[in-house]
């Protein structure tokens, strides 16, 4: 366990998270926002870490055990790259519906949720610091949080993305050659589950030929696809793993599963992302790796996933029962 990595965390004490229904009654202990990078961190180089609640406060140095009967959670969120009212905390909703359950997987050790640096967004100017990624500097971040647990003994076995959030997810499995990065930022122990929620996995086949009833959109989605790409189609097929070059499966060698869900009421991603990207998949897979779709009805709208959270969780308990 790298001694800076356990000198960040332990410097954050754990706090209780307390029910949205119920405000006086906790559900976990968390620690928000650790830094995970020593050197100057952006605010938003930040990971929240959560684990179910007991009755006595751990201690700041605590971290439960990392093993094959013990299941870690990674959260990755959406906002199209540069929604800056959308962060690691979308996740709570989840936590709290997961956390509070009497059928709590006893072989969940904790869940983290990622924030990592934005795009810049023409409705927030003012954001202080100012918000001014540009690929690859999101991947860049998730890379680096999951090296930071790595140090810490923690390589998570489900990722959780939604939205622009489930292609970082797919991104982190692949190598980081492929986006100009250091191969000293591959992940080591890389997931076994990732599940993609709403996700936006094919950029530019979305925005040179939208589906039926989805035509409205294509302004809005080359917006920010050039705001944090920018205008090359070629780097747009590039970072999706629908239609980046192949292989990207062989890359993942400890995957198993990909569990996919698309919400029938979203407005904003077509389902035909989530079909594409399945066929993709089954193209190129030579063996060993299970895709799932989870039907998408009752969902509700694109947000409505991290909003309610109560589908989500009960999808992550699910999962986690495959995993016993």
């Amino acid at each position: 366990m790298a001694t800076t990595s356990l000198s960040i965390f332990s410097s954050y004490p754990y706090e209780p998270l307390y029910s949205p229904s119920d405000p006086s009654t906790p559900i976990a202990h968390h620690k928000p926002l650790i830094p995970y990078l020593s050197d100057n961190p952006h605010p938003l180089q930040s990971l929240s870490f959560y684990l179910p609640y007991t009755s006595s406060i751990p201690s700041p140095s605590y971290l439960p055990t990392d093993n094959n009967n013990k299941t870690y959670i990674l959260y990755i969120h959406g906002g199209a790259w540069r929604d800056p009212l959308i962060s690691s905390t979308s996740i709570q909703p989840t936590i709290s519906s997961l956390f509070s359950s009497p059928s709590l997987p006893t072989n969940l050790s904790g869940i983290i949720s990622l924030n990592y640096r934005l795009s810049p967004h023409p409705s927030h100017p003012d954001i202080i610091p100012p918000n001014k990624a540009k690929h690859p500097d999101h991947i860049s971040d998730i890379l680096s949080a999951l090296k930071f647990l790595h140090q810490l003994g923690i390589s998570p076995r489900i990722i959780i993305g939604h939205s622009c959030g489930a292609t970082l997810a797919f991104q982190s499995v692949m190598n980081p050659s492929r986006f100009g990065l250091s191969p000293s930022l591959e992940v080591k122990n890389k997931p076994e589950v990732i599940i993609g929620v709403n996700g936006l996995y094919d950029l530019a086949g979305f925005i040179e030929s939208p589906p039926k009833g989805f035509e409205g959109l294509k302004g809005g989605y080359q917006e920010f696809v050039e705001g944090a790409f920018g205008e090359s189609k070629k780097i747009w097929k590039e970072v999706c793993p629908t239609s980046c070059e192949k292989g990207w499966v062989k890359e993942w060698n400890e995957g198993k599963k990909v569990v996919l869900v698309q919400s029938e009421e979203d407005g904003l991603v077509p389902r035909e992302q989530l079909v594409g990207f399945r066929k993709r998949i089954e193209e190129e897979e030579e063996g060993g790796l299970e895709v799932g779709e989870v039907d998408g009805e009752g969902w509700g709208e694109h947000d409505d996933v991290w909003k309610n959270g109560k589908k989500l969780a009960g999808l992550v308990r699910e999962v986690l029962k495959g995993l016993e």
